[in-house]
């Protein structure tokens, strides 16, 4: 299991009492620029959806964060949804949206079109 120890979602050390298990699904575009489908991992316990993002960034570099965040860096995507436990997170409340032991977090890119 991989552990994101990225600044963005540690503020203090990390003990084993403070990390949280996390289920991450990677879907569409967002799968190739992670190159697998999903992943568990461990975080510090007070993480936000956001900050997860952020250290996911890190983790998988710049095409990933092109398929996450807006192109000025400000933002996520407006083609992106981010579920928690299958509970669409509005793009605002991602920062305050703290993860829980044994959420799943799913990011889909969004596609154009219809009927």
């Amino acid at each position: 299991m991989k552990k994101i120890n990225a600044e963005s979602l540690v503020d203090f050390e990390i003990g084993a009492e403070s990390l949280l298990k996390v289920k991450i699904q990677y879907f569409g575009s967002i799968r190739m620029a992670a190159h697998k489908s999903e992943e568990k991992m461990e975080i510090a316990s007070n993480s936000t959806v956001y900050q997860l993002l952020q250290g996911l960034v890190d983790l998988y570099g710049e095409s990933f964060r092109e398929e996450i965040f807006q192109e000025s860096g400000e933002g996520l995507r407006e083609d992106l949804m981010v579920t928690v436990n299958e509970t669409i997170i509005k793009h605002v409340n991602t920062a305050e949206v703290n993860l829980k032991q044994a959420d799943v977090i799913a990011l889909y890119p969004l596609f154009p079109g219809g009927g």
